[in-house]
């Protein structure tokens, strides 16, 4: 069995870090055993903690819409990247964020920490939890 699972199941997310993460809160950042660099890792580990939104959450949002392909497009080439972002719908967040490419894994993944973000403050105030997104 591996040492790190992530999967979604019925619109809830679980994610489990490696053992060694669990012993060392305040040490380096390891990573998680998912095909993405440790670089591209740790510049998503700074975009979660901007957000204030656990790296587990994007990381299996990202293993759901992408397969961790950076490269991938969908909904007939209208959907980007790693969280397959639409440009069409996200304009506006995209200039705000200075965002000017969805394959850049970077940025891909900073619009959507920021639109997933959106989302779960105003189901918090709503009174929903990221369960029932």
């Amino acid at each position: 069995m591996r040492d790190y699972q992530l999967y979604i199941q019925r619109g809830s997310y679980y994610g489990y870090r490696r053992e060694t993460d669990r012993k060392k809160k305040d040490t380096e950042f390891t990573g998680y055993d998912v095909p993405l660099s440790i670089d591209l890792q740790q510049k998503i580990k700074i975009i979660c903690d901007d957000y204030e939104i656990d790296m587990a959450l994007i990381l299996a949002m990202i293993k759901y819409e992408s397969s961790f392909d950076p490269g991938v497009m969908g909904d007939g080439q209208e959907s980007f990247g790693l969280m397959q972002i639409q440009p069409k719908w996200h304009e506006d967040r995209m200039r705000r964020l200075g965002v000017t490419d969805l394959l850049d894994p970077e940025q891909n993944v900073r619009v959507g920490a920021d639109l997933l973000s959106e989302l779960l403050s105003k189901e918090k105030r709503d009174g929903v939890g990221a369960d029932g997104l």
